[in-house]
Parts: C-alpha cells; sequence; structure tokens
C-alpha cells in the first residue's frame, strides 16, 4: 500500500544498531547529499562522505556526515538538477528528475553527438563502487534500478513540476547491502558513465543554462556522537552489518 511505510528494512536495521550501539545511543534518522556539476564528457566522479574531505567547495543543499557521528544508509537516490542560471549555485528551488525528463533536458545536441537526455541516460546505465574505511563494500553496482520515473511526467516546459509517483520515498531505492560509515574514516563512493557511451552533452560547455547537478542522497541512520564499542567487530564484516 502506497501510504504505508516500509517498515521492515529500518525496523531489522534499527535493531542491529540497537545491539552494537546500546540502548541508550542517539540514534536519529538522516541524511547524506552529495552533489556535482557535470561538466562537458564527465564520464566518471569522486565523492568523499564526510566533513572536511576533498569534494572541493561544499555547495549549499550537500550535506556531509560528521567525524564525530557514524551513518548507516538504507535507502539511495540518483537524480540529476538543473542549476538556476539566474542565481548560479543555487538548485534548491529546482526539482529534482531520477530520470531524464525530455521536456526539461532539451539541448538536442549537434550529430553526431547524441541530445542532451540521451547522454543523461548513461548516468543510470552506469555504475558506483563503494568504500567504507579501506572495505570495499560494493564493486560496480549497476544503477539501472535507480532509474524512477512517476506514473505522469512533467508533459511541458512550461510546468517543470515534478511528478509523483505516490510513493512514501520518492524516487529512493533500498540498497542491497547495509554499509556502516564512520565519521572518522575515510568513505568514498566512485560514479562510473555508461562505459562507452556518449557524453559530450552530459553538462555545460559555454552556457550557464545547461548546467546540470548530479544527486546521490543516502537516508539512513546517524548514530550521533558514536564511540567505536567493542561489538562492531562482531556483528559489522568488511564495513556491513551482517
Amino acid at each position: 500500500m502506497n501510504n504505508v511505510l516500509p517498515i521492515d528494512a529500518e525496523s531489522a536495521v534499527l535493531a542491529k544498531l540497537r545491539k552494537i550501539y546500546g540502548p541508550a545511543a542517539n540514534i536519529q534518522q538522516g541524511y547524506i547529499r552529495l552533489e556535482k556539476v557535470l561538466t562537458q564528457s564527465s564520464t566518471s566522479e569522486n565523492f568523499t562522505l564526510g566533513e572536511g574531505r576533498s569534494n572541493g567547495n561544499k555547495r549549499p543543499l550537500e550535506n556531509f556526515l560528521s567525524q564525530s557521528d557514524n551513518f548507516v544508509p538504507v535507502y539511495m537516490r540518483i537524480g540529476v538538477q538543473k542549476e538556476n542560471y539566474v542565481d548560479l549555485g543555487n538548485n534548491g528551488n529546482v526539482p529534482l528528475y531520477t530520470y531524464p525528463d525530455l521536456s526539461v533536458f532539451t539541448n538536442a545536441g549537434i550529430a553526431p553527438a547524441l541530445s542532451e537526455a540521451e547522454a543523461l541516460e548513461g548516468i543510470w546505465s552506469g555504475n558506483l563502487s563503494i568504500k567504507s574505511n579501506t572495505y570495499e563494500v560494493v564493486n560496480k553496482m549497476s544503477l539501472e534500478r535507480f532509474r524512477r520515473v512517476p506514473q505522469t511526467q512533467v508533459g511541458t516546459v512550461a510546468n517543470k513540476t515534478q511528478a509523483s509517483s505516490g510513493e512514501i520515498f520518492e524516487g529512493f531505492v533500498k540498497l542491497p547491502i547495509v554499509p556502516i560509515f564512520e565519521g572518522k574514516k575515510r568513505n568514498e563512493f566512485n560514479f562510473s558513465y555508461a562505459q562507452g557511451a556518449d557524453a559530450t552533452n552530459i553538462g555545460y560547455t559555454d552556457s550557464e543554462e545547461d548546467r546540470n547537478i548530479l544527486v546521490f542522497t543516502l537516508w539512513g541512520f546517524l548514530v550521533r556522537n558514536a564511540s567505536e564499542p567493542a561489538s562492531v567487530s562482531e556483528l559489522t564484516r568488511n564495513g556491513v552489518i551482517l
């Protein structure tokens, strides 16, 4: 049912976290948001999840993991936004799309290059690798499952409000594994565009109106001021909760 929270995944993870950190631990809902401006022919992007790491300049909507906290993601969403070219750097007033809507990503391209929408398809045909500290949690996970098209689309250029699919977690997909990211350690995402695909029009060249923002959002549980309990090694393996 669309109006019922899918609590099975969250409840199981929360129960594991209580075993690891104890009943008095401060465990909250939390999220991490990572962004990159896509430039012409972008084919790979590296992200670090922690504050003070080498992501470059922090964008206004990005949200990193504090060094004093731990984070356990349950769901992830992958989307693209058009940056507001009147107010550069602002994408908070722009819908996020989990598929390349043809009425929003309208650059037709010049042959032999593909159109903007076709180039963006290579994001969801690409893959993602995840590291938790020194552990390779995921090696080249296909991103096809994260391409989420609503029941109805935008339809017109004038109406750019993202249509709803009726889901509680709009565009979010349950992760096949449950990693645990410790804020004091280095945690990384490595995104790779679809191998061999044409990325010529994936991002802007000389037109600010063409700036596309790649957005990864992780939703899950934040353990505030987390210390490393002895039981972590017993209930996790290679950065993943058992």
